[in-house]
């Protein structure tokens, strides 16, 4: 498993793990936005999150390859008005700001920081908040 796709498990992890998202989400936590039958982004199950770009730049720690890491968590909620979909943001921000994660496979990573956040309201389609993360990440093989 490459230290990339052990990290995004881990952030699902955290997330499925957290009370305060379940109690709005559930268990709709996704690697990818969910899609109907067609093959089209689905908005017929929120409110949701899926997880979004993730960008790496190389960075020199030590003697392992490791990467100065930035993944984006998105929330999407159909409600009326702004309120839902700011629930979310509050709720995912403490779940994963400073969380020091476990990761398969031996790989390490600093604690997350939420380095940046907001919405992207739109009329005639679902509202969306975006969190930033920040890591620094480390393989497990030289």
């Amino acid at each position: 498993m490459s230290p990339f796709e052990a990290l995004r498990n881990a952030i699902i992890a955290a997330l499925q793990g957290n009370a305060d998202i379940a109690a709005i989400v559930e268990a709709k936590i996704y690697d990818e936005i969910p899609r109907d039958a067609r093959g089209d982004p689905s908005d017929a199950i929120a409110p949701y999150i899926y997880l979004g770009v993730l960008e790496w730049r190389r960075a020199e720690i030590g003697c392992h390859r490791s990467y100065d890491v930035s993944l984006a968590i998105h929330a999407v909620s159909t409600g009326f008005g702004r309120a839902d979909i700011w629930r979310l943001h509050d709720a995912i921000v403490p779940a994963l700001d400073l969380a020091e994660l476990t990761l398969a496979g031996g790989h390490a990573a600093t604690p997350l920081r939420c380095t940046a956040g907001g919405d992207t309201p739109a009329l005639a389609a679902p509202k969306e908040v975006t969190v930033l993360l920040q890591t620094l990440l480390s393989d497990a093989n030289p």
